[in-house]
């Protein structure tokens, strides 16, 4: 596993603390802390979830795909950006041009990494279904093609733009909104 995480830094760990604490009947904490009265507890509890709360309030959740038609073909990409709600923000594809699979799917990193710069957003989770692109980015898996090696690099030097960047891969039915965008951006360009 690329890094480490922990408990602060961790959306993961910061839901399970959250759920702990609001699940946890407030006799149970009394009892493993006896030296805080009950008021003092009920309003440290209080204070942990809404912090909680405010650190994930800034995180940008990015849904990335990439695609073409032929590989390579005609390529499109496309980038759907939600707030810690869930609810969809901005939404991008651009049509690409003769690429392969996994230049799209770098290109529309990079797009996407570009509009969060000028959106000014800072803290990122980004979410990729092409395992390839989320490993080679972490660092896990080697590059052997040049023109991907270029466009890692280019990633890299977009992602320290950002207090805090993470990609992580998902299952291809998780990704289905910027898939649907960028099949849409090809659909508009090319006719079969």
């Amino acid at each position: 596993m690329q890094g480490s995480s922990t408990p602060k830094n961790n959306r993961f760990y910061r839901d399970i603390i959250k759920y702990c604490l609001e699940k946890t009947p407030l006799e149970a904490l009394a009892a493993a802390f006896p030296q805080a009265g009950r008021d003092e507890l009920e309003k440290s509890v209080k204070d942990i979830i809404e912090d909680l709360q405010e650190k994930e309030a800034g995180v940008f959740h990015v849904f990335v795909d990439g695609a073409s038609r032929g590989n390579p073909g005609h390529g499109a990409c496309a980038a759907v950006f939600k707030n810690a709600g869930g609810e969809t923000v901005f939404e991008l594809s651009r049509y690409l041009g003769t690429v392969t699979n996994n230049q799209a799917e770098y290109t529309g990193l990079i797009t996407a990494l570009e509009k969060a710069r000028e959106l000014k957003l800072d803290r990122l989770e980004v979410f990729m279904d092409s395992k390839l692109v989320v490993e080679q980015v972490k660092g896990n898996y080697r590059v052997n093609n040049s023109e991907l090696a270029r466009l890692l690099s280019e990633v890299r030097k977009l992602k320290t733009h950002f207090s805090s960047f993470r990609i992580s891969h998902i299952p291809r039915e998780q990704n289905s909104e910027a898939d649907l965008l960028g099949q849409n951006e090809l659909s508009l360009r090319i006719k079969e």
